[in-house]
């Protein structure tokens, strides 16, 4: 393979979804073998509890990579090792090109995360099964959908980490040290740039107002945050499904639910649909009952354990299942008021 093919395949997989748009990875490329080397530290230390966000994120560039591969001729040998550091080794082969992915890499540059409304409409069969029609290629993920009354009560589960985000001063921290006001920030050092929350000049005022402590502190007395979770909770239940991978325990099926995201993603903005992630909450759950250090009062714990036990209810969760990761889907009502920014790859050429 010669480096222009090489370069071409690590900027698609540049362009994998990560927590807070923190790019947590690094490329290093031997003659024609190429290393992705995982950097959980970049990630939440809260939101990525034993860097599962980090391996999410992982799985997904390598999907990217095996798409874009065979788009161009190539077979990718993936082998991944899961410890002491998470990277995987990548070699190619030649090979017919695959129509198929094709069609999928010409989406790679267009999938952003989409906060706009969409459409309560039903997905048609048609579209279902092509979209999912991945779902069965780990035994260890497993693809459950939410609609109609499912849909409504695990959007509320979901939602709760927007109230948990205002009223918890660690959380509070967090979100402020992660999101950014202006693209020359975001350019410097990622996050969260503000208009990809859909979020005009006008109505980041208070947002901006709430990074005081103080005046949180207040407004959770009068009750905002509890408005703004059932807020986020109905615009989310207004999709045509909201979707959970679910999976074991284990830290490998958090890398394999970032290869099925990224093929439902893919598959999803080919068929004209568009996804949000909504994976926070779930992330929190698993730092609150793993973590010998949780960042929550026992009040929050409860808050958060009541709204999990929707997810489990709603999803059909078996008891030893993990949700790996978790998303709504639709037709959205218009274009993101942004996309976020990605910063050049990180390469070490040997």
């Amino acid at each position: 393979m010669d480096r222009t093919t090489l370069e071409k395949i690590i900027h698609a997989a540049n362009l994998a979804p990560s927590g807070g748009n923190s790019q947590s990875w690094r490329f290093q490329v031997d003659g024609e073998r190429l290393q992705v080397i995982a950097l959980p530290e970049k990630d939440h230390a809260v939101m990525n509890f034993r860097g599962r966000a980090t391996m999410v994120a992982h799985g997904a560039q390598l999907e990217i990579i095996s798409v874009f591969s065979a788009a161009h001729g190539y077979h990718a040998d993936i082998r991944t090792s899961m410890s002491p550091n998470l990277i995987s080794t990548v070699t190619f082969t030649k090979k017919d090109i695959d129509d198929t992915a094709v069609s999928l890499a010409g989406m790679i540059d267009k999938r952003h995360s989409n906060r706009k409304p969409y459409r309560a409409e039903p997905l048609p069969k048609e579209d279902r099964d092509f979209i999912f029609s991945e779902g069965g290629r780990y035994a260890d993920c497993r693809i459950c959908v939410a609609e109609g009354e499912n849909a409504t009560s695990v959007a509320r589960g979901l939602s709760v980490d927007s109230r948990l985000m205002f009223e918890n001063r660690t959380l509070h921290t967090m979100f402020y040290h992660e999101i950014v006001w202006t693209r020359e920030e975001e350019a410097r050092r990622g996050g969260l740039f503000v208009p990809t929350m859909e979020l005009d000049e006008k109505q980041s005022k208070p947002v901006r107002m709430l990074a005081k402590r103080p005046l949180a502190v207040l407004f959770k007395v009068f009750g905002l945050f509890k408005k703004i979770h059932h807020m986020n909770a109905q615009k989310s239940a207004l999709s045509s499904a909201i979707v959970a991978l679910a999976t074991p325990d284990s830290d490998e099926s958090f890398v394999h639910a970032g290869r099925t995201l990224m093929n439902i993603w893919l598959r999803s903005i080919r068929q004209g649909y568009a996804i949000q992630i909504m994976a926070g909450m779930p992330f929190l759950w698993q730092h609150l009952h793993g973590s010998e250090d949780p960042v929550l009062s026992s009040k929050e714990a409860r808050l958060l354990d009541e709204h999990y036990e929707l997810l489990r209810k709603g999803f059909g969760l078996a008891p030893d299942e993990r949700v790996g990761m978790s998303f709504r889907i639709g037709k959205p009502l218009g274009d993101p008021l942004a996309v976020s920014h990605k910063r050049p790859p990180v390469v070490e050429w040997r």
